[in-house]
């Protein structure tokens, strides 16, 4: 009789209430498993495996990135002069490391707001490619003021 009167007593007032789910609020961003090599700016390597899904993200102002991750049979050095011939000239960065135990490469290319990087290295006996294309916010328009600023009344 205790224990149902002290159920009662801690029930009082909302036991059996469905607490409100909290609205969930739209991100600034939608995420996207689809890439091509076409929205990267650059093809993908010959015989690449794709790794990790590709990913998109677009934010409202127009800036976003794009990924895709490959994985290939062939040195860094390879992938890297393969790379190299693709993306052209000039080149933001140009990187080779094909010495040591971690050999490793980086090649970026920036084209305005648009830049497109691609990063090899070597990863437990194969080469990874990870490719990112990003780009930067679009510019806000000016505003100019009204028509009657403009007449100089």
């Amino acid at each position: 009789m205790v224990a149902s009167l002290l159920l009662a007593a801690l029930c009082v007032g909302g036991c059996n209430k469905a607490k409100p789910e909290p609205k969930a609020k739209l991100p600034a961003y939608a995420v996207h498993t689809s890439v091509s090599s076409a929205d990267l700016g650059v093809p993908f390597y010959p015989d690449g495996q794709k790794v990790l899904g590709a990913g998109r993200s677009s934010i409202k102002d127009g800036s976003g990135s794009l990924s895709a991750v490959l994985d290939t049979a062939d040195s860094v050095e390879t992938v890297y002069q393969w790379y190299r011939h693709q993306l052209g000239t000039p080149l933001h960065t140009d990187f080779l490391n094909a010495d040591g135990t971690e050999p490793q490469a980086k090649l970026v290319k920036a084209d305005g707001a648009s830049r497109v990087e691609v990063a090899i290295v070597q990863m437990a006996g194969r080469t990874r490619i990870i490719m990112t294309r990003t780009q930067a916010p679009r510019p806000k328009p000016e505003t100019t003021g009204d028509a009657k600023d403009k007449k100089g009344s």
